[in-house]
């Protein structure tokens, strides 16, 4: 079976995280992607602003602050584009990640909510457009009495894959969270 473009390694969003941020725009987690851009940007510019004109007062800690803290929210940035894009999107992250879905799906049957809770977490995680993923925790927020949560996920989930063959299901879900305000 072939695997369909959203399932294979995500390269380009790798060599764009050499820039801290860009990457994470690529694979759809604009805020983290922004907040490792600017964060990162900064402590640049401070180093690189230490290094033309040092400052007395600042010293040199300014310019060892700039390259320490950019080059961990770079390095940061990159290992994580990694694990999320390529890593997890490797045949065995893909079965691996089956496997957790299907563990958790047996714990939500089995009425055990907190346990699927915490591994459907962990696999919005890798994959925040996972419709499938969604709709699980859609209804478990709704059966917890969060019906604003459930269709906050709901939608995601629609939007994410609008003709995915759980769509009357997605809506059903979304219609119940409504109704339930």
């Amino acid at each position: 079976m072939a695997r369909d473009r959203t399932s294979r390694p995500n390269w380009v969003a790798l060599v764009l995280s050499l820039v801290a941020g860009l990457g994470h725009l690529v694979i759809g987690r604009p805020r983290r992607g922004l907040l490792l851009f600017i964060g990162a940007s900064a402590c640049w510019n401070l180093a690189f602003v230490s290094w033309l004109a040092p400052v007395e007062p600042l010293g040199s800690w300014s310019l060892r602050f700039g390259i320490g803290t950019g080059g961990a929210l770079s390095l940061f940035a990159l290992i994580d584009v990694f694990r999320l894009a390529v890593y997890a999107r490797l045949p065995h992250g893909v079965t691996r990640r089956e496997e957790r879905l299907k563990e958790a799906v047996d714990l939500y049957l089995q009425r055990k909510f907190r346990e699927a809770r915490r591994l459907l977490d962990s696999l919005l995680d890798v994959d925040p457009a996972d419709p499938v993923v969604r709709l699980y925790l859609a209804t478990l927020e709704r059966r917890d009495g969060s019906p604003d949560r459930a269709s906050h996920h709901a939608r995601k989930a629609l939007a994410a894959a609008p003709h995915h063959p759980f769509q009357p299901e997605i809506e059903r879900e979304l219609h119940l969270a409504r109704s339930s305000r």
